[in-house]
């Protein structure tokens, strides 16, 4: 079992998704909290608050990250922004900050992001010291304990990358040194520059990554050393910043590198697109991890030639698929219970489908058995029966029709015990003192006066009543959200109909009132005709009961009036709250809706990579039966019952998250969590892997075997030599992440890395003879415990010169060009150091300045011979001074200019031109003939020859740098740096 343990350090966009790519997020759609290994730790480093929130990936949001992944720590250097006390205004200004919020300057294409990250690492680099111990501790790492791995990967091109690598790795060179066992891994990701028609923005980004590179060079070769500003400017020197050091750039699955048109699209921004653009770097970083502290080590830093030497790696994956095909499977369960979320529509020959059912909501809101369950019958608007909890257990409240019948039949008895005379005149008076008095103990004016007072909480109790019957129906599976939106608009039309119609019942109310009173004023002449006989013969009681009639009838229409005025707003509130309620659902279908065109988005990815041909040039080889898994997976979703069953489960799981009274507004705050995606997955995840269960069962057959042997067996066991074919189109087809065209041979290692697994003993013998009968390559074998269903390879190719990359050389004069352009703002701009001293250095020449150091150079390079001076003539600039390498052999090479003259030679030397003189003069003098003496001979020839160019003048100022730089270059031919 593996037991180094890994720390894992992502520089910006591309650091970030590489992070997400280790802990099996390579799409940011859908996150898991866990990380697979126990033994790997993230940091994310990075200088803009923006970048830590990129939408709605989960993990990665907010503060409580590192509660919620205790194995992942963000270094954010964009609080220190915000701090007005922390930068001198010029060095604001030099960074592109302003009022504490970082602005790229995009109109003059400055770096802005490199600089940034380039002075945040150098002044804040005690919060990655602490960031790096606190991983270390949380992985228990000893001096006694299992050994450590860091792995540092960013993009070179700009930003934290390029700005910010060089100085970490110093820094952890510091820190590390000494407690424990450990490798510092280093990965840049390079720009292939290969696009001759490159803008701005590109150009800027090639010459970042160049400048990336010289400082390497530099700090490898001893030519430059590090200041510590938080230390009163102490020096920061270490021997050689890494262990290995690792350069990929842009490289398709075919192993070639793209060719970009005359109008490059834009780089991804999405973390998704950037997630998939590291998969074949996220691949080669897994595969060293399980490799562990095996692979081969950088050459020989102390190399006659003291250049800086790379790697490339490649990888390659062969795997069963078992993690795709469950995903694949869970995200359509997933589609499923979404669907059925949304439409509730079920097809027998697609299962849920994406769209609406026929559903007439309009009809539904207007029938009456609903009017009533939701309180929104006309005898719930008009208070005619109570609404309100207390008014419904009040036996004493009645209907209108009902409450006025018994009044008026309890008068009509009381009058009957008085003076018959006084019979209509009585009743008539008590119905009036009822309505204006006694009407719920108040009057009816007093009554819905008193009703307005509560009227949002009468709206609010329509809204509950209207909203548990619509959570339950959704609980339930009875509908879907979408059938939920279209009765809540179709009822608030409804509502507003109504509302619009209540001036014109209200008249027809009053038009029946004026009736009633007409037959009052006829029941009151009828009484005062009435005489002695017609009083003996009843008709005194028939009128009373006439009267009483049309008694009930008026003060029912009056009462009826009055609750149509309270009605009126009444439903205006009622309007509000259902219109506040149909936001909250619109809300909640939107975010239901997202998730479910996230789920697409994935299904549509994975269906490709999973439709994809078996090619061996794919990063990625997946073996399994594509038309077995087609069918298991139609049969899947099509299964009414499984289906039925496995949506249920998604809602329980649902529902269990708030409480069961809960309506849309808490239901739309917990959707609105990060969580609820990957969550609601887990369950689909679940039931898949239960249906591939009752698969073997029933001995239907799998798409897919439990193991990458069993299905290498399958496929392949029966024919060793289709084996053998397939073996050596898999090494063939591993190809490095930077592409090395030397004339020379790259050496190259190849490592497999086997799951164990006792019971295949015998066919993984066969396989390593497969792999061994591939001639040419160095072939290693790694066991490894984890993922049974994967078999990995990995290329080691290098080590190699940056020079001899074409890739590395055109950045290399990318680079030499922006020097050229202007030397004190590009050394200023791109390194953080140079001639303005108002600003903070971060580097420093060791031992001499760069002026005397290139000096003495020169001065060496003319006296040992690889360095000469033009002759001076009228055609030519005079004299402009020449590098001319020789290869092992002692042939010259290409002549490089470096400099126009003799007299500027020291201030034109480029720092990638320094450091090739410099390892030039390291072998010169390494296998010259001459002794010291001759040497110093020949530096004191070349100094009289620019006293003569300087006028004979001994107080010179050029003659003296010149002298100084002998001196120096005197003291490099005794052995000194």
């Amino acid at each position: 079992m593996n037991t180094v343990r890994h720390i894992v350090i992502g520089l910006g966009g591309l650091g970030r998704a590489v992070i997400l790519g280790l802990r099996n997020m390579d799409d940011a759609l859908f996150v898991t909290l866990e990380s697979r290994r126990a033994d790997v730790c993230y940091l994310y480093v990075d200088i803009a608050e923006e970048l830590f929130n990129m939408g709605s990936v989960g993990t990665f949001d907010g503060d409580d990250m590192q509660d919620r992944a205790r194995a992942v720590i963000r270094l954010d250097f964009s609080a220190v922004l915000a701090s007005s006390n922390k930068l001198s205004a010029e060095m604001r200004s030099w960074v592109g900050v302003q009022q504490g919020i970082y602005k790229a300057n995009q109109a003059q294409n400055i770096p802005n992001p490199r600089r940034m990250a380039s002075m945040m690492m150098a002044e804040e680099g005690g919060a990655l010291i602490e960031a790096i111990q606190r991983q270390t501790e949380f992985l228990g790492v000893t001096p006694e304990g299992p050994p450590l791995m860091i792995h540092v990967v960013g993009a070179l091109n700009g930003g934290v990358g390029g700005g910010a690598m060089a100085r970490l790795l110093v820094q952890l060179r510091v820190l590390l040194q000494g407690q424990f066992r450990y490798r510092l891994v280093c990965y840049g990701w390079v720009p292939s520059a290969n696009n001759r028609n490159a803008g701005p923005a590109e150009v800027i980004g090639y010459a970042n990554a160049g400048a990336t590179l010289a400082e390497f060079d530099a700090l490898n070769t001893g030519m430059i050393t590090m200041i510590d500003p938080s230390k009163d400017m102490a020096i920061i020197d270490v021997e050689g910043p890494w262990d290995e050091q690792y350069l990929v750039s842009p490289i398709d699955e075919t192993g070639a590198v793209p060719v970009l048109s005359a109008a490059p699209p834009p780089a991804p921004a999405t973390p998704a697109a950037r997630a998939r653009q590291a998969i074949p770097l996220i691949a080669a970083i897994r595969q060293r991890m399980d490799i562990g502290t095996a692979a081969t080590p950088f050459a020989d830093r102390d190399d006659a030639e003291g250049r800086q030497y790379l790697s490339s790696v490649g990888s390659k994956v062969i795997t069963t698929a078992v993690d795709e095909i469950e995903e694949a499977l869970a995200l359509s369960f997933l589609q499923s219970a979404l669907a059925q979320l949304l439409f509730n529509n079920w097809h027998d020959d697609r299962g849920f489908a994406c769209e609406a059912c026929s559903f007439n909501a309009e009809s539904f809101v207007r029938r009456p058995e609903v009017e009533a369950r939701w309180l929104l019958s006309s005898e719930h608007l008009i208070q005619s029966v109570g609404l309100l909890p207390e008014d419904t257990a009040d036996r004493r409240w009645k209907a209108l029709s009902d409450e006025w019948s018994a009044v008026v039949d309890a008068f009509v008895d009381l009058v009957q015990g008085q003076d018959q005379r006084q019979w209509i005149d009585s009743l008539t008076r008590l119905c009036h003192q009822r309505y204006a008095e006694d009407f719920r103990g108040v009057g009816v004016a007093n009554f819905y006066r008193a009703r307005l007072a509560v009227k949002r909480e009468l709206a609010m109790e329509i809204r509950r009543r209207v909203e548990r019957e619509l959570v339950n129906d959704w609980s339930n599976g009875n509908r879907g959200l979408c059938d939920i939106q279209a009765i809540i608009a179709a009822l608030i039309v409804f509502q507003r109909e109504r509302l619009a119609s209540i001036d014109e019942r209200i008249a027809n109310i009053r038009m029946a009132e004026d009736s009633c009173r007409a037959h009052l004023v006829a029941s009151f002449q009828e009484w005062t005709r009435l005489n002695s006989l017609s009083r003996l013969t009843g008709k005194p009681k028939l009128i009373l009961h006439t009267h009483a009639m049309h008694l009930h009838e008026m003060h029912v229409n009056m009462t009826r009036a009055e609750g149509w005025n309270f009605a009126r707003k009444l439903l205006a509130t009622v309007i509000e709250e259902l219109e506040d309620l149909s936001r909250d659902i619109d809300r909640l279908t939107a975010v239901v809706k997202t998730g479910l065109e996230r789920v697409d988005t994935r299904l549509d990815m994975l269906s490709a990579e999973l439709g994809a041909t078996e090619a061996t040039a794919h990063f990625t080889v997946r073996l399994y039966n594509r038309k077995l898994l087609q069918r298991m997976a139609m049969s899947l979703v099509i299964d009414e019952r499984q289906q039925l069953a496995h949506t249920t489960e998604a809602r329980a799981e649902i529902f269990s998250w708030f409480p069961d009274a809960s309506g849309y507004r808490t239901i739309l705050d917990w959707f609105q969590r990060d969580w609820w995606l990957p969550a609601l997955l887990s369950v689909c995840l679940h039931n898949v892997r239960g249906a591939i269960a009752v698969f073997k069962r029933s001995g239907q057959p799998l798409p897919f075997r439990s193991s990458i042997y069993d299905q290498l067996i399958d496929q392949f066991g029966s024919d060793p030599g289709q084996l053998r074919e397939f073996a050596a189109a898999i090494v063939r087809d591993t190809a490095a992440l930077l592409p090395v065209a030397t004339d020379k041979p790259m050496p190259a290692r190849l490592y497999v890395l086997l799951p164990q697994q006792p019971d295949k003993e015998a066919f993984i013998r066969t396989l390593k003879s497969a792999f061994w009968s591939v001639r040419g390559v160095d072939l290693r074998f790694v066991d490894v415990d984890e993922e049974p269903n994967r078999l990995s390879l990995m290329k080691v190719i290098g080590p190699f010169a940056a020079d001899e990359v074409p890739a590395l050389v055109r950045l290399t004069e990318f680079y030499q060009t922006e020097l050229q352009r202007d030397m004190d703002d590009a050394l200023l701009s791109l390194h953080g150091f140079g001639t303005q001293e108002s600003l903070q250095r971060w580097y420093q020449m060791k031992a001499h300045s760069p002026d005397v150091l290139g000096g003495a150079l020169v001065l060496l390079g003319l006296a040992l011979g690889p360095v000469v001076q033009q002759p001076e003539n009228a055609a030519r600039d005079p004299g402009r001074i020449l590098l001319i390498p020789r290869d092992a052999d002692g042939f010259e090479g290409t002549p490089l200019v470096i400099a126009e003259t003799l007299l500027t030679a020291p201030q034109e030397l480029t720092p990638a031109n320094l450091s090739l003189l410099r390892s030039i003069i390291r072998q010169s003098l390494a296998t010259s003939r001459s002794g010291r003496d001759e040497i110093v001979a020949g530096l004191l020839e070349q100094l009289a020859v620019i006293r003569t160019k300087c006028g004979n003048d001994a107080t010179d100022p050029t003659y003296r740098k010149f002298v100084d730089a002998g001196k120096a270059a005197s003291d490099l031919v005794r052995g000194g740096k």
